[in-house]
Parts: C-alpha cells; sequence; structure tokens
C-alpha cells in the first residue's frame, strides 16, 4: 500500500514501484493524476508479492512535496507494515523495501557414510623368523673360523 497526503501542487507528483529482480514496474502513479491539494491519496492496488522493490517519487518542479508548498508525504507498507516514508526530497527520491528471498536457513546437511570401516586384523602378526639348529651351527662355525684368520 502507498499513501500520499498531496502538497498544494498535487499535479507535479509520480512515483512507480519496480521489482529489483526483474525490474518490472509493479505499479505507478503519472504525472497529473493527482488533483487535490492537500489530500489523502491511498493505493491499495499497489500490493506486492514478497521480493525486493524500489519505490521512486519524482516531483516534476523539484521542490518535493513537503515543506515550501504544504506538508505533503508519502508512506510506504509491505506486509502490512510501514517500510519507508519522507515528503522532503528534491527532484526524485527512491526508496528500497523488501528482500531478495529468504535468508539461508543452514548450511547442507550431508548424512553419515552407510558403509561400515574395515574391522582391526583379528589375527596376531607372524613372529620373526627363527633358524635351525643346523643353520646356527654352520653360522657359528663358519664366524669362528672368520675371526681366527683375521689379524691381531
Amino acid at each position: 500500500r502507498v499513501d500520499v497526503l498531496t502538497d498544494e501542487y498535487p499535479g507535479e507528483t509520480s512515483w512507480k514501484i519496480e521489482n529489483t529482480s526483474t525490474g518490472s514496474e509493479v505499479a505507478s502513479v503519472t504525472q497529473g493524476t493527482y488533483n487535490s491539494p492537500e489530500s489523502l491519496e491511498t493505493w491499495e492496488s499497489a500490493c506486492v508479492s514478497p521480493g525486493e522493490y524500489t519505490f521512486t517519487m519524482n516531483d516534476s518542479w523539484g521542490d518535493g512535496i513537503c515543506c515550501n508548498y504544504g506538508t505533503g508525504s508519502y508512506t510506504i507498507y509491505h506486509g502490512g507494515e510501514e517500510v519507508a516514508s519522507g515528503g522532503d526530497f528534491g527532484i526524485s527520491v527512491t526508496e528500497t523495501f523488501g528482500s531478495l528471498g529468504p535468508p539461508p536457513t543452514s548450511s547442507p546437511v550431508t548424512s553419515s557414510p552407510t558403509i561400515n570401516p574395515t574391522q582391526s586384523p583379528t589375527s596376531n602378526p607372524t613372529q620373526s623368523p627363527t633358524h635351525s639348529a643346523a643353520y646356527n651351527e654352520g653360522y657359528e662355525a663358519g664366524y669362528e673360523a672368520g675371526l681366527a684368520g683375521s689379524k691381531p
């Protein structure tokens, strides 16, 4: 909804609401539409769906709608709440309201792996190799022979 309290020269006033995502105009009042000085005009047809919008009001004389020639004002409602208001501007004023979409609720959640990890080994490791008695005797004989031939 847009409420406009016109100033003493209502014919100078125009406004439009545009969807910022699409750039499409969703509501507007052209210059010359208002013709009753210091009158409250309510535009229910300016209701818009959820989204982000810009409201732009123009005054063709360049003195806004408040303070020099009357005490005009505008009030914008979105979702039943006042989202912007004013009137003291020069040739133009722009207000942004609404939002581009709901904020993200949280990071995406991934499910846990469905395959169980590999189980621990079930048998004990193999022990170090052992040598036979014959091997040990041959090793010792070779060792002693090597000692006998070494220099003092």
